[in-house]
């Protein structure tokens, strides 16, 4: 073998000062605690985000934004990048860029949350409307639309077509009508429910 490899003060390396900075590195990876991650899907962001930041300790800044795509789930790439991008380096800035990227997660909730709320578990129409409402203004980039109609999909037929009757024939589901339904209706709320019920 011609040449040697030497350090950056013209020093020339051995093996044995390779296999040191081997062992050396090996027993540094060893002392970081293993961290149970997972691939970020675009929710639970500072949960993964936490998470990256303790599978990474002891990594300079410029090698995690290297390995962050390693955490990101492949159809992300794209837009986790453009974060990395932005943040030119600074772990803090993409840290607020992914946090203000994706909310959802943060205390927000999915359309899943929403249809698994229950309408036994309220006395009434009204107050079962009220929380329900409550949660779907936590739920990311959902139209009023689509809000209504997975409220009335969880009540019974009969309490859909009191509550819907009095949109004055718009044919557009808001949560106005649905107000005016719970206002207006001749829908014993806490009675019927209760009959409802018992059987």
């Amino acid at each position: 073998m011609t040449g040697s490899i030497g350090d950056s003060s013209g020093r020339v390396l051995t093996l044995d000062d390779l296999i040191e900075a081997m062992d050396k590195r090996e027993r540094m990876l060893r002392s970081v605690p293993k961290v149970d991650t997972f691939h970020f899907n675009g929710e639970r962001v500072s949960e993964w985000l936490d998470l990256v930041e303790q599978a990474l300790v002891g990594v300079p800044e410029e090698t995690k934004f290297k390995r962050i795509l390693e955490y990101v789930l492949h159809k992300h790439h794209p837009e986790v990048q453009k974060v990395v991008d932005d943040a030119n380096g600074d772990w803090a800035k993409f840290k607020e860029g992914m946090q203000r990227k994706y909310r959802l997660g943060d205390g927000l909730l999915t359309m899943a949350d929403l249809e698994a709320m229950n309408r036994d578990n309220f006395t009434s129409i009204g107050a079962f409307l009220q929380e329900f409402k409550k949660k779907a203004r936590k739920v990311h980039g959902i139209s009023e639309e689509a809000q209504c109609s997975v409220f009335l999909g969880l009540l019974t037929a009969s309490e859909t077509v009191e509550l819907t009757s009095h949109g004055g024939g718009n044919a557009k589901l808001t949560w106005a009508t649905i107000d005016r339904g719970v206002e207006v209706g001749g829908l014993d709320q806490v009675e019927q429910h209760q009959v409802r019920l018992q059987r």
